[in-house]
């Protein structure tokens, strides 16, 4: 998370560059704020801002100088300059972090991760991540990528492409027109500031995840940095405010780097910012007349001067590169979802010894190569090189993931015998079948994961827009009855268990969904955007009056038994008090780990269970009550309860894959296939539940 050291001043005409030391000793502090959130979410995600605003900084500074000196100045040259460092040591770690997660992570997730690369390498990643996650579904919480954290990389070199082009040409303008090229770029990166912020404020809601990785949502930080390097010169502050300012910024930056406070992207980002800002401009040196800087004796500069943090700082770079992919992929191999204290400084020690190496073996030398630095010719071809090198690497990497993901898919395509659910009812054995389960690795990457119906939610009137972009519904006919399936994903994807009872029976189907929102009465602890979604899918389905909703009547935890869904009762009185009948079924399971991905490891030789059951196993009792704890629902006259729970978890045991069939693609959502599979059943129990609304034919 740095460029090349621009960050030198002159204290006077005649003096030598030096390098401004405390600047990586605040990188230095960034640094330890990323790994310890990343390792043990400690504090608050506010290293990386940081970092984005130093870059800023020096970037902007190094470029208004030679502006005001009026040196003409090559925006590819400035390009080749920043890239020529920046690409190689990135291009490695793709790579390489590819290559080990090809050989310990499982085959669902290389498409993803092969994908980032690319993206990662061409510095569009963090866009890539921003459209994968418009909703809850693109990014699996279960499966950490480990090139997720090269978005801000990515973010930063669009603007190393953007600030450059903007300041060279502000500057050759305010020569010609001979205006105050400081003033001019000033008042240009106040109204970027202020566009971006005020664009960040506005567009929270309803997608955090997407305007988390937009870089719009970013720009007032590298903004904000800008601002400092161009005004700090101008400023006129007493060494006792210099001391008093910056020890407050640092004071501020080290609490949020502790403790959790506030919501990012947000308005609490402006304090940390303000506190680097106030640290920036605080350690900068104005010279004095004799030409000599003075550091007070208790001042920042000196406390981030110290040889450690300036070392740590040196390094900043390759450890925010390297540490992340070996953090992912440990807890991608170990099914972890967190470090222990032991595991993480285990990590963070390798982590800095291959930075170091790094830093010294390649990132130092390509920054002093002579013949790199010789001209503009010679460093375009390192930087074409790095990125042919690294779009070749990833590409050969690639080819080897699709033989192995279509060997895989291949052996499964042919089979005819694949009956899911079906399998505990009927009685095959599991001699029957020896191919591998579906669906497979690449199946499941190529986003043959979540269910949805082919229409979107039309002809209602007025439509709510915290609604329409997940809901959906077969071909409508307004003379057949109604049914509405409601929920989060857990519902998405337990209805193609009940599509079929409702097209056998001539209903009309609408599908409304939030993905990680409970439809039931807001509480005002949810994310906003879900409060916005349970207000206006309740009314949304008050207003169409369907004959029944088919909702989850009780709610499962990683580690807990179901409950009963309480806080869903004034919804469901509401919706019967107006004549719509109500069908709940129970949650389905939620495993402290992913099931795909442990499930992999199935003997397909496995012959201890009567009917082809395998995978990994939790025990049924330690997810499912006994009874099904309906609570206050149970007092409802139009609620019906349908229960295909030993489905899920057959006899004692909840597995991993029942009849030659995942039954879940992660640690808590059924695939399609297997939820289709126990639609035959499923119907036969609606009939029997419900048949005022599911008559027998």
């Amino acid at each position: 998370m740095s460029i090349p050291r621009a960050d030198v001043v002159s204290t006077s005409p005649h003096s030598k560059p030096l390098y401004r030391l405390e600047i990586q000793g605040l990188r230095a502090i960034c640094m330890i704020q990323v790994l310890l959130y990343h390792a043990w979410h400690i504090g608050s995600p506010i290293g990386v801002d940081a970092f984005i605003m130093i870059s800023a900084y020096l970037l902007t500074n190094s470029i208004v100088k030679r502006n005001e000196k009026g040196k003409r100045q090559s925006i590819l040259n400035r390009w080749a300059q920043l890239f020529k460092r920046l690409l190689p040591p990135l291009v490695v770690t793709v790579i390489l972090t590819v290559a080990f997660s090809i050989a310990f992570l499982p085959p669902i997730r290389w498409p993803q991760i092969i994908k980032e690369a690319f993206a990662s390498i061409l510095y569009f990643q963090n866009w890539l991540l921003a459209w994968q996650s418009v909703d809850y579904y693109a990014v699996d919480s279960s499966r950490i990528s480990p090139l997720l954290h090269l978005w801000s990389m990515s973010m930063q070199g669009q603007v190393f492409i953007l600030w450059p082009l903007i300041l060279i040409l502000l500057g050759r303008f305010c020569q010609r027109k001979q205006l105050n090229h400081r003033l001019v770029a000033a008042i240009t990166m106040g109204g970027i500031f202020a566009l971006s912020f005020t664009w960040m404020m506005i567009n929270r809601y309803p997608q955090p995840a997407n305007i988390y990785f937009d870089t719009r949502s970013r720009l007032w930080e590298f903004a904000l940095g800008s601002l400092i390097a161009i005004l700090t010169p101008r400023l006129k502050l007493s060494p006792i405010l210099r001391v008093v300012a910056t020890w407050l910024g640092l004071g501020t930056l080290i609490l949020f780097s502790l403790v959790s406070i506030g919501r990012y992207p947000g308005h609490a980002a402006l304090f940390p910012m303000l506190a680097t800002a106030s640290i920036l401009a605080g350690t900068s040196e104005i010279p004095s007349r004799s030409g000599n800087r003075t550091i007070t004796k208790y001042s920042v500069k000196r406390f981030l001067s110290i040889r450690p943090l300036v070392a740590l700082g040196d390094i900043s770079y390759a450890l925010y590169l390297i540490h992340w992919p070996i953090m992912a992929i440990y807890l991608g191999t170990t099914n972890k979802e967190h470090l222990s204290l032991t595991e993480g400084i285990t990590i963070l020690v390798i982590s800095v010894a291959l930075a170091l190496l790094t830093t010294n073996t390649l990132d130092t030398p390509l920054r002093y190569w002579s013949w790199a630095n010789a001209n503009l010719r010679n460093k375009v071809i390192v930087v074409v090189v790095s990125l042919a090198t690294g779009l070749l690497g990833v590409f050969g990497l690639n080819q080897v993931t699709e033989r192995k993901l279509s060997d895989l898919n291949a052996q499964s395509e042919g089979l005819k015998n694949h009956p899911g659910a079906q399998a505990i009812y009927d009685g095959i054995v599991a001699g029957e079948i020896s191919e591998p389960p579906i669906p497979t690795p690449l199946q499941v990457a190529e986003g043959k994961k979540w269910f949805s119906l082919p229409d979107k939610c039309a002809g209602f009137g007025p439509t709510y827009s915290g609604i329409q972009d997940q809901c959906f519904m077969l071909p409508f006919d307004p003379s057949r009855p109604t049914v509405m399936l409601v929920g989060s994903s857990h519902t998405q994807q337990f209805a193609p268990a009940v599509i079929q009872a409702l097209k056998n029976h001539n209903k009309n189907v609408i599908l409304a969904y939030k993905g990680g929102c409970k439809y039931e009465p807001v509480k005002g602890t949810e994310e906003e955007y879900c409060q916005v979604w349970q207000k206006e899918v309740h009314q949304f389905i008050l207003r169409i009056k369907p004959e029944a909703v088919i909702t989850k009547s009780t709610a499962t935890r990683s580690g807990e038994v179901e409950v009963a869904r309480d806080s869903f009762y004034p919804y469901a009185k509401d919706l019967t008090d107006h004549g719509i009948k109500l069908i709940g079924f129970r949650d389905t399971p939620r495993f402290p780990y992913n099931m795909y991905d442990c499930s992999n490891s199935w003997d397909p030789q496995n012959k201890d269970h009567p009917v082809p059951i395998g995978g990994c196993f939790v025990e049924r009792s330690k997810i499912y009550a006994d009874q099904i704890p309906l609570g206050k629902l149970a007092e409802l006259p139009n609620f019906k309860s349908l229960d295909l729970s030993d489905l899920q978890c057959p006899g004692k045991i909840c597995p991993g894959i029942i009849g030659n069939s995942f039954v879940y693609f992660d640690e808590q959502h059924l695939t399609i296939h297997y939820a289709e599979s126990m639609g035959k059943i499923a119907q036969e129990r609606l009939e029997q539940i419900a048949p005022d609304i599911f008559p027998k034919n």
